[in-house]
């Protein structure tokens, strides 16, 4: 879908198991957050398999990811990552990353929380 140079897309991504590549790897505190699409040459978004929707806005030359990512296990139903909130250590909250620690609530679509420490 096309609107002001705006592109949205559905896709599934599977790869087979490689450990050779390069690029900017893609964690679960990078959903939802807009990405640059500037960046060096020869370097790439290492998205891990997952059920995502991708919307390149090129007027800001953005890419912004949303779905879910999938785990090592694939029998199990996967729940879905409802929201992603940034907190430094003083407990004041961010839209992104602040610089240094990072404490990351993640909380999942069935209530469930995941919180990480992330350092930038």
């Amino acid at each position: 879908m096309n609107q002001d140079g705006v592109y949205t897309k559905d896709v599934v991504l599977t790869r087979p198991e490689t450990k050779a590549s390069k690029g900017i790897l893609f964690d679960a505190s990078m959903l939802g957050q807009p990405l640059s699409l500037t960046y060096e040459k020869g370097q790439a978004f290492q998205v891990p398999e997952g059920e995502y929707t991708l919307t390149v806005d090129m007027e800001n030359m953005t890419l912004t990811i949303n779905g879910t990512m999938y785990s090592g296990i694939k029998d199990i139903n996967t729940v879905n990552l409802k929201s992603v909130r940034f907190f430094n250590l003083q407990g004041m909250e961010s839209a992104t990353l602040f610089q240094g620690v990072n404490i990351v609530v993640g909380e999942m679509t069935d209530g469930s929380k995941v919180i990480t420490k992330v350092v930038k």
